[in-house]
């Protein structure tokens, strides 16, 4: 499956993560399916030369969604979106 990851000069300018902060992200929360498209989209932002950021995954999850024909797919994304936007309590 091939999708096009847009980033924009602004978004560029995020600060890249270190392999520490991804860890604690993922630290053990991941099935195999979501580790398989995790991979897909870091290998996909890596190859577009982008910097690995928060927001550059959120982008290439969204984009892999939206590319995506399987429903269960789409399921593992939303899922690692919700690691990585954790909801605020008030």
């Amino acid at each position: 499956m091939q999708f096009k990851l847009d980033v924009t000069m602004a978004e560029q300018r995020y600060s890249t993560l270190s392999t520490d902060v991804i860890a604690r992200y993922f630290n053990g929360a991941l099935t195999p399916c979501q580790q398989e498209v995790l991979g897909i989209v870091i290998k996909a932002i890596l190859n577009d030369q982008k910097r690995l950021t928060r927001h550059t995954l959120c982008i290439g999850l969204l984009a892999f969604i939206v590319a995506s024909e399987d429903e269960a797919n789409e399921d593992e994304c939303l899922e690692l979106l919700r690691l990585l936007l954790p909801t605020r309590n008030p």
